[in-house]
Order: C-alpha cells, then sequence, then structure tokens
C-alpha cells in the first residue's frame, strides 16, 4: 500500500456486466472463459492461477468503446485519491453461472457512491438527442 500513496495516476478499467435469464446456457460469454477457467483452478488449488497465454482482453469488450473517465480513488481503505478511472458505457453480456463463479470469490465487493467533489467527469462521445457522436469529447461536473 505504501506504493500506492506515493502513485499517480494509475489507468483502472470499469466495465458494466448485463445478466440475463435468455443467456443461460445457450450464449455462455465465450471471452470470458479463460477467467471462469482460472477461478476454477485457483480454487482447486486454494492458491492462485495463472489465466491462459491465449486470453485476448478484447473478447470481453463491447463493439463500440464509448467510456466516462475521471480522476477517482481506490474503491478500498485508504480509498488513496490515485486512480483515473475509465468505464466502458456499454455492458458485457454475462450468464447466470458465470455471474455466480464471481459472487463465490467475492463478498460485499463494493463501495457506497461518493459525491464528486468538483472532479469532472469526460465521455469520449456526445448526446445528440437519442444518438451518440463517438470520438467526441465533452465533460460535465
Amino acid at each position: 500500500m505504501e506504493v500506492l500513496r506515493r502513485q499517480r495516476n494509475i489507468p483502472m478499467v470499469a466495465l458494466f456486466w448485463l445478466f440475463s435469464w435468455r443467456y443461460e446456457g445457450k450464449q455462455d460469454n465465450k471471452g470470458f472463459q479463460p477467467i471462469i477457467d482460472a477461478i476454477e483452478a485457483a480454487r482447486q488449488k486454494h492458491d492462485k492461477a495463472d489465466v491462459s497465454k491465449e486470453f485476448d482482453l478484447s473478447t470481453l469488450l463491447p463493439d463500440k468503446l464509448s467510456y466516462y473517465t475521471y480522476q477517482g480513488s481506490l474503491t478500498t481503505p485508504p480509498y488513496t485519491e490515485c486512480i483515473i478511472w475509465t468505464i466502458l458505457r456499454r455492458p458485457i453480456k454475462l450468464c447466470k453461472s458465470q455471474l455466480d463463479i464471481l459472487r463465490e470469490i467475492t463478498s460485499n465487493n463494493f463501495r457506497s457512491p461518493q459525491l464528486p467533489n468538483k472532479r469532472r467527469v469526460r465521455s469520449s462521445f456526445i448526446l445528440i438527442g437519442k444518438q451518440e457522436k463517438e470520438g467526441s469529447e465533452e465533460s460535465s461536473k
């Protein structure tokens, strides 16, 4: 944690998962399977496990990479203000069995919403009516 006290501008990417019963059994997120396999291996060894070298992070990303970004903090104590958060706008589909595995290895893995503290949130798009224009940068408070 001492390193985090001195570090600034550590990049962090967050994404939303879209869960639906209709994906179950039909549409497991194939791109997520190497992560599921690593979790299962770690549980069997009661240790850590590496994700396959063939894992391609781009298979988890949405087709359009619209995002929000802002200067923020760690989500765990000491909540150091050292993170550049990039939050993907579009969710990734996840089936129930994959979500269940994630839930088994985490608990209370969240921080309650915080006040913006005059942070500027920028986006890679501009909303015009109900359509967005990619590649633009707009900021809001």
